[in-house]
């Protein structure tokens, strides 16, 4: 589509939302080929070309020469996220799919550790499978203990329920371009924890809402019992988190993207 509409005289705007840029997927041997042959054409014909924060933007100059690039992220209906419930400062959790690059079975192994340390820490895992929910499951099971659950996949009141109850969300996830997760969970005023190679990352720690690291076992425990030790107020996160994900401000700034490609 983004090859037609750029032969023609409309006006395109592309919005790749990290795929093209995402180190994972870029490992596929057929990916140079493809690139070369539909992804750079569309992204030169492209008017406008939007980013989800600068290190996508520094990688669509640098792996496909791209030009008028504008910086827009996601955002999340704060709204939605308005509920109260009594948090519980003992919750660390993990939500997201059970897929090797949100690596899971770290934060299992981290909670396995911790567990047999004694501390009085809860830890539950939620999420759909991505192909490792058989081998976290059956981790837990072999932990035989009443504080490490395994609650399946989670319909969005469920989700919103655990990050309101929670004092610490762990997303150990390796060059994730945008998880929307780290987004709801600020909504809920929930604290995160998140790998250094994400990137949201520099937007996490450069707003103190939660904690960014490398995702080993050794740094994953420090920065859960580091943010235990000095938890930042929920209104807070949600005060400075709204203010950077409320979607009204993203669809505003869209808007304002169209017109002033339409209008130059």
């Amino acid at each position: 589509a983004a090859m037609v509409i750029g032969s023609s005289r409309a006006k395109l705007i592309l919005q790749p939302h990290g795929m093209i840029t995402n180190a994972t997927s870029r490992r596929k041997p057929y990916q140079s080929f493809f690139d070369f042959l539909f992804i750079k054409p569309a992204l030169t014909r492209a008017n406008c070309v939007i980013a989800l924060q600068a290190i996508e933007q520094e990688s669509l100059v640098k792996t496909f020469g791209c030009s008028n690039i504008e910086i827009l992220p996601n955002g999340v209906n704060f709204q939605d996220f308005s509920d109260y419930e009594p948090r519980d400062n003992k919750l660390v959790v993990f939500v997201s799919r059970l897929h090797p690059q949100k690596d899971p079975l770290v934060f299992v192994k981290v909670a396995q550790r911790m567990l047999k340390k004694g501390v009085s820490l809860k830890f539950e895992v939620a999420g759909s499978d991505g192909g490792l929910e058989a081998e976290v499951v059956r981790q837990i099971e072999n932990t035989n203990s009443d504080q490490l659950k395994f609650l399946g996949s989670l319909g969005n009141k469920e989700v919103r329920s655990i990050f309101r109850r929670a004092c610490v969300l762990v997303l150990p996830s390796k060059d994730d371009q945008y998880p929307m997760v780290i987004l709801e969970a600020a909504a809920c005023g929930l604290q995160v924890i998140l790998s250094s190679s994400s990137a949201l990352a520099p937007t996490i720690s450069k707003n103190k809402l939660g904690i960014t690291c490398e995702p080993t076992i050794d740094n994953l425990e420090q920065s859960i019992l580091d943010a235990i030790a000095h938890p930042i107020e929920s209104s807070k996160i949600i005060q400075i988190a709204s203010e950077i994900f409320n979607i009204s401000s993203v669809v505003k700034s869209l808007t304002a993207i169209y017109t002033r490609r339409q209008h130059p």
